[in-house]
């Protein structure tokens, strides 16, 4: 096996993207891998909200508007927060507006370790 070109940003040691050409029928590499090459094209982001929108059957809005709140029960702020169900997923609870709540780290993981009470 052929040793793959590094992407050429500093402390990356990902593997630089292959890339076929139909027009000149070859393969080459990128001077990045996949993840600098969507962040230097400014789709990364735009990936990132997609995937955490879709995975609480959200939309990207609703997303975007709930990953700038604080915490509900502590006010902390320094990052984004958890989204945690206030009706379990299984008692049939789905991510929606009205049964979801923001926590951070912390809390949400005292909530699941029963010491706080919603």
């Amino acid at each position: 096996m052929k040793n793959r070109p590094k992407c050429k940003i500093d402390g990356c040691n990902n593997v630089a993207t292959k890339i076929y050409n139909k027009k000149h029928k070859k393969q080459y590499y990128r001077s990045w891998c996949n993840k600098h090459y969507e962040i230097r094209r400014g789709i990364y982001k735009k990936k990132q909200l997609q995937r955490g929108a879709s995975h609480y059957n959200l939309t990207i809005e609703e997303y975007k508007e709930l990953n700038v709140m604080k915490c509900s029960l502590c006010g902390w702020d320094k990052t984004t927060c958890d989204i945690h169900r206030i009706m379990s997923g299984k008692m049939g609870g789905k991510y929606k507006k009205d049964n979801i709540i923001i926590l951070c780290p912390n809390c949400h993981r005292l909530i699941h370790k029963g010491l706080i009470k919603i």
